[in-house]
């Protein structure tokens, strides 16, 4: 139950990590804002916001690029046109580029924090598996699929047992230490056993 209630967790915070991290290039250099295409969201509440886009210049070896921010963001709005800017761009693509600025950090951040409160239940729970699977591995020790080898032997195997003397016409005692349930089951098959073989030879 603890490692299906992490998996969403540990889900979003590796989905906003990969997120923000594809949106990075392999170099960065300085940019010039052009423009600010501004917009309006409306929420669920019927509420309206404006939100912004970054449209920018940068050069590199003497030729001109242009890009814009990958999202729209109301922190965009009030940049201005000329400021500088960061931005992220591939170095054998320089056409591939976007606007680099703290969402990009705070996504990885975000996604981070996620991530780890997703892994904390979830190694967790599969601890507490693993020590439970070991802990029933080890309990049925003959292999029969039974468990509980090493408990004692329950009073209802020991009155079988006790059954199982008078059957063959024996004086059974209990022993000062009560066999295990894997002792008990293994005396009631040789019982059984001896059983069969006089009920063959009557």
């Amino acid at each position: 139950m603890m490692i299906l209630f992490s998996l969403p967790f540990v889900a979003v915070g590796v989905f906003s990590i990969i997120g923000a991290l594809s949106s990075v290039g392999d170099a960065t250099t300085e940019g010039t804002v052009t423009g600010i295409e501004r917009d309006y969201m409306t929420d669920s509440d019927g509420d309206r916001s404006q939100v912004c886009q970054v449209l920018y210049e940068f050069s590199l070896d003497g030729k001109q690029y242009s890009g814009r921010s990958g999202v729209s963001s109301n922190t965009y709005c009030g940049i201005r046109e000329g400021s500088t800017v960061s931005v992220s761009y591939k170095a054998d693509n320089p056409t591939n580029n976007t606007y680099r600025d703290s969402g990009d950090i705070s996504f990885i951040i975000f996604g981070g924090i996620f991530t780890v409160m997703g892994l904390i239940p979830f190694v967790i729970g599969l601890s507490t598996l693993v020590a439970v699977s070991r802990s029933k591995r080890h309990e049925d020790l003959d292999g029969d699929g039974l468990h509980g080898d090493n408990k004692p032997a329950t009073e209802e195997q020991m009155r079988l047992i006790e059954a199982g003397f008078r059957q063959l016409g024996q004086f059974y005692t209990r022993p000062s230490r009560r066999p295990t349930q894997a002792e008990a089951r293994e005396t009631l098959r040789q019982i059984q056993v001896q059983l069969n073989v006089r009920d063959s030879t009557q």
